[in-house]
């Protein structure tokens, strides 16, 4: 199950950007309210507690369902504690698994401000460009960017009872592209501005604005008044605007309009929902007053959780978080779970080496992380069970050469020692890396522990021939030279792990598919007879000939062999997602039918598949195949392994 936490958040943010963030939430908020009869809703579940509030806002859609827990504490800030605290789930309706426990601090405020917005780019009038921001508090930076991102503002005007408030938001907005004008007090503040935001820390029935002040055409959004007892508008606003609110049943108790009584359903235009479905529409020219009477509702959680979980997984972001059984191979025995875990000899064993850094991609990096988040989709038809390892990702900035090589020596140290580990307990053992510079630690990993029988034997499935040295790359990247470093050549510290030995022997690796190289690295692989078939190679003979000769190549002095697929080696219109993209490669059929047909007479010790990159993919194309590729070695009907 993904949990979000709010660095993962942050990071999301960062990512795509806040506007852009904001834009997308709009989008999903607008596909969900078109969808409103297709849920299942109710108010929110509260429960009053000594100086506060406790709610779960549940929903359940066709396909997903979810739930908001969520408090309101007004004294916690004398603790210096947030006043409102929140975590979400998501759950496949369909099975009832839970998919997503996440923040829902961060995320309450930024689907409050987003919904608000929305409402207003339905409510206010067209090409509104100023607003005031009444309540410098927690929820106003949101509310102001989210507005931003639909009205392209110019002026915002602003006002709190606390300077240090004010002074703080303004801190926040002093870089966005709006004009920003602070306010005296909230009469003078709202004056001339088309929307007008009211986000205040009332405790009580208030009235933050007067009904008086109010001019023809403003567009109100009331959205501190979100509890019983608790409003912010003078109940002649509400008499003389035309209101949406979210849900009728809910509003009515919470909203500014439980101020109207038994009368609040006829002063009500309408529910947020059909304004989106262009059901009904509120304004009817430039003078008419309207007011979103915001509460907060359980769809807009709903639709939030849902876009996270999205974005964190095209992403790779959130952490895997194993709150329920992930497998289960006697499902009635649920106290087997209490017990030591038995090792699952003929499982696939994962190392994820989910780093980009070696060959400065970062994107190509999220390519372990991506299929672990995806794993229960993308491999739920496979014949053998994953059990992943490990996620190895760089720890530190790597921003200096130095920085990432020290990085990539310590990712591919932990990687051979990993390796090394698994082959005592598993038969089949698989890399998802990142960049190519992994098979440095996967292959030290497999020659160390095979040491004492003997050699080892590699067929390399490349569009390049990863051979550089220090000395011959211009770019100094660590992806271009593995299969040199594993040859002896380059960096002591990198041909040294493990053991001092040089991990390959020239004769015993061969290369398959190279269309890509350079006079360097071509120049050391014919200076040490290594064998390589070129693409050209793959033409005329057909892939299933050039395989019998690299097998037969790379076990004739050798105890076993490995296989290590680079995905730029296959065609991009197979593979359109990976690292560094080669044109005319082998066709991704190709490849599947001759690993399946192959007839592998000799010890096979272990895969690795490199270079996926989730951001380039297409619905999940490359993805899809990389399961199929494992499937073909390791699946009911792979000739790899012998029982």
């Amino acid at each position: 199950m993904l949990l979000i936490e709010i660095s993962h958040i942050r990071q999301l943010i960062e990512r795509i950007g806040l506007k852009e963030f904001f834009k997308a939430l709009n989008k999903t908020l607008k596909s969900d309210f078109k969808n409103w009869h297709n849920f299942e809703k109710s108010p929110r579940h509260a429960i009053p507690v000594e100086n506060g509030i406790i709610e779960l806002m549940p929903i359940c859609g066709k396909k997903l369902y979810s739930f908001k827990y969520v408090n309101g504490h007004p004294n916690n800030i004398k603790l210096n504690k947030l006043t409102i605290f929140g975590c979400g789930l998501l759950a496949d309706v369909k099975t009832g698994e839970p998919l997503m426990i996440s923040e829902m601090t961060v995320l309450t405020a930024l689907r409050t401000a987003a919904t608000a917005a929305l409402a207003s780019s339905l409510m206010a009038k067209p090409k509104s460009k100023t607003l005031a921001m009444i309540g410098c508090g927690a929820q106003s930076d949101f509310q102001v960017l989210a507005h931003h991102a639909l009205f392209n503002l110019t002026e915002v005007h602003y006002f709190d009872l606390d300077p240090k408030a004010m002074q703080r938001f303004a801190r926040n907005m002093r870089n966005e592209s709006f004009k920003l004008i602070p306010g005296t007090d909230a009469k003078n503040t709202i004056q001339g501005v088309d929307i007008i935001i009211t986000a205040t820390a009332a405790k009580k029935k208030q009235k933050v604005l007067q009904a008086s002040w109010i001019e023809p055409g403003q567009h109100i959004c009331g959205v501190g008044g979100d509890s019983p007892g608790k409003t912010e508008l003078d109940i002649n606003i509400l008499k003389k605007a035309k209101i949406v609110v979210e849900y009728f049943p809910q509003s009515s108790h919470e909203g500014e309009i439980q101020n109207l009584g038994k009368n609040a359903k006829k002063h009500v235009q309408a529910e947020l929902w059909e304004l989106v479905s262009g059901k009904k529409t509120v304004r009817k020219n430039a003078k008419d007053i309207t007011l979103f009477d915001s509460v907060g509702f359980a769809l807009e959680d709903y639709s939030i959780l849902r876009l996270v979980y999205d974005l964190a997984q095209s992403y790779a972001i959130g952490s895997d978080a194993e709150l329920i059984p992930s497998y289960m191979p006697n499902t009635k025995d649920l106290f087997s779970l209490l017990k030591p875990a038995a090792i699952n000899k003929n499982a696939i064993a994962i190392m994820g080496y989910a780093s980009g850094i070696a060959a400065n991609n970062i994107d190509c990096g999220l390519g372990p992380l991506y299929l672990n988040h995806h794993k229960h989709l993308l491999f739920s038809k496979s014949s053998t069970h994953l059990e992943w390892k490990a996620l190895l990702e760089p720890k530190i900035n790597t921003e200096t050469k130095d920085a990432i090589n020290k990085e990539v020596l310590r990712l591919n140290t932990e990687l051979a020692e990993g390796i090394e580990h698994l082959v005592q307990t598993h038969k089949k053992i698989c890399v998802f890396a990142g960049d190519h510079s992994s098979a440095i630690g996967t292959w030290s990993g497999f020659a160390h522990a095979y040491r004492n029988q003997g050699d080892l034997g590699l067929i390399w499935i490349d569009a390049h021939m990863d051979s550089h040295t220090p000395e011959t790359s211009d770019s100094g990247n660590i992806h271009g030279m593995p299969a040199a470093v594993l040859l002896g050549y380059g960096n002591k510290k990198l041909t040294e792990i493990l053991d001092k030995h040089p991990k390959l022997k020239p004769e015993n690796i061969c290369f398959i598919g190279i269309r890509s190289y350079e006079k360097g690295e071509a120049a050391l692989l014919d200076k040490l007879g290594v064998k390589v078939f070129f693409i050209k190679n793959i033409q005329e003979q057909g892939l299933a000939k050039v395989w019998q000769q690299a097998l037969a190549h790379v076990s004739k002095n050798t105890c076993a062999f490995g296989l290590t697929i680079d995905l730029d080696a296959i065609d991009p219109n197979d593979a359109p997602g990976v690292g560094c993209r080669e044109d005319n490669g082998i066709p991704a059929k190709m490849l599947l039918n001759t690993l399946t047909s192959a007839q592998v007479n000799f010890p096979f010790v272990g895969l690795e598949i490199t270079e996926y990159n989730p951001i380039l993919d297409q619905q999940q194309k490359t993805a899809k195949l990389i399961a199929r590729l494992l499937e073909a070695v390791y699946g009911k009907n792979s000739h790899f392994l012998k029982d």
